[in-house]
């Protein structure tokens, strides 16, 4: 049993604000997640599997104009820990690299005055993660994967922020899944995401997204498996700005899900600094 991927591009709910230009950037990030039930076509299933996963990331960028659009790049690589308990407990460990992310932004439309912006996404996922055909669980998944995003960010008030993006993830083929190698395919995941941030104070907000994804069916062999995604999830952000970098603390949750293991707690510490 694997747990389903999704990988829906959160972003923060002032992330569609383009930052400083000719700017360096640096972001750690750490994540702990607990997932539960098992759902198979919108049914749980029986059993009390649960898995427990860690996640170490960093990320670093750079800020430019391009033909005097403000755009961004960056590259982030993961390190993870996977720990099955329950009915999972059999299934063994696995710690180590996950798959390395390239993005590059442009923001076609900004107006500072309004503090409307548009900004548009690509990104590519190389497969740099361990990965083991023989295991279960596994910190790469031995495919590439690219994303198209495209966010819209405006003040409703003086202190209130709406935000939403959608995003597209293709993927290539996996021809060493499980422990047959069989060939793993993917139809495209889409996902779509809202957001509000609230300024409670001069450096302090707060922010609550929601998120919904679906499609990802998956083949084996050219064996349909019937099992599109339909997800809804949100996560609540609060966002701290000092001299010394910004802090953000984050929590969310699966509110329903069609396939895989529901996530049922995520907790989320980053530090960002522009230089």
């Amino acid at each position: 049993m694997l747990p389903y991927t999704v990988c829906a591009i959160d972003l923060q709910p002032s992330d569609v604000r383009p930052p400083r230009t000719d700017k360096q950037s640096m972001q750690l990030t750490y994540q702990w997640s607990d997932r539960g039930d098992y759902y198979l076509r919108g049914q749980r299933q029986s059993g009390q599997p649960q898995l427990f996963t860690q996640l170490f990331q960093i990320r670093v960028g750079q800020s430019f104009t391009l033909d005097h659009y403000p755009a961004y790049i960056f590259i982030q690589t993961p390190v993870t820990s996977i720990d099955p308990q329950g009915d999972l407990s059999h299934s063994e460990d696995t710690r180590g690299l996950g798959d390395t992310t390239l993005c590059f932004a442009l923001w076609p439309s900004t107006n500072h005055a309004r503090q409307f912006d548009i900004g548009i996404a690509a990104y590519l996922m190389l497969p740099t993660g361990n990965y083991h055909h023989y295991l279960p669980f596994n910190s790469g998944e031995n495919r590439h994967r690219a994303a198209l995003q495209i966010g819209i960010q405006t003040p409703l008030t003086k202190r209130l922020t709406w935000m939403t993006a959608i995003d597209v993830l293709h993927h290539s083929d996996n021809e060493q899944f499980k422990s047959n190698r069989d060939t793993l395919k993917q139809r495209p995941l889409y996902s779509a995401q809202i957001a509000l941030e609230h300024q409670i104070a001069s450096h302090y907000q707060l922010g609550l997204t929601w998120v919904h994804s679906e499609g990802g069916e998956t083949s084996i062999n050219d064996v349909k498996q019937n099992n599109s995604l339909y997800q809804q999830r949100y996560f609540l952000t609060g966002t701290a700005r000092f001299s010394f970098g910004r802090i953000v603390v984050q929590y969310g949750r699966d509110l329903n899900t069609e396939q895989g293991l529901i996530e049922e707690h995520r907790w989320t510490l980053r530090y960002q600094k522009f230089f």
